[in-house]
């Protein structure tokens, strides 16, 4: 059985595919790294930032409910002016991080509550506020499992990028060290 080695021509073809394709894989997995950190950059912030919602939220309700067992008018306005600047806080906090994560990039807008808002129009902006809280805490637990994903994709990228180099090196060390030109033609 005879062994035909290739010619120096296909050695140079394929040698120019390996590294090219090294090449591609190299830049697809710096953009997947790049991706990657935008991901986990958004998803940490995020989460700092839905720790103090949450933490505001528990406030504010604290806070209606004292204002609701208040004996006197002045511990009732008190509890009440807490409640209206945590609302108020979770309001700002949800904006923002609705607008960081994209989904929506409306403006920040002024707290819809006031003094002149009854309790009862509050505690309705409270709820929806909660509900915004856990689909922007979704939101956050994808961006954190897009981070995952990308950081895999560059790492796969980064292991065949390998593979191809080894290949381009070992075609040229053929193509250099291999049999002889004259014993090829």
């Amino acid at each position: 059985m005879k062994i035909t080695l290739p010619k120096a021509v296909t050695i140079v073809k394929w040698r120019s595919v390996a590294l090219a394709a090294s090449i591609l894989c190299s830049i697809l997995e710096l953009a997947n790294i790049q991706t990657a950190e935008k991901s986990g950059y958004i998803a940490a912030t995020s989460q700092q930032e839905i720790e103090l919602a949450k933490l505001s939220l528990t406030i504010a309700t604290d806070a209606r409910l004292l204002s609701n067992k208040a004996d006197n008018d002045q511990s009732k306005n008190q509890y009440r002016q807490i409640y209206i600047k945590s609302i108020c806080k979770i309001e700002q906090l949800v904006s923002q991080g609705l607008r960081a994560s994209s989904k929506q990039a409306s403006e920040a807008k002024s707290c819809k509550a006031d003094e002149n808002t009854s309790i009862a129009d509050i505690v309705i902006n409270e709820s929806e506020l909660a509900n915004s809280i856990d689909e922007w805490e979704k939101d956050t637990t994808i961006a954190a499992t897009k981070q995952s994903e990308h950081t895999s994709a560059a790492l796969q990228l980064n292991y065949l990028a390998t593979i191809l180099l080894l290949l381009f090196l070992a075609l040229d060390l053929f193509d250099t060290y291999g049999p002889s030109r004259d014993q090829q033609d």
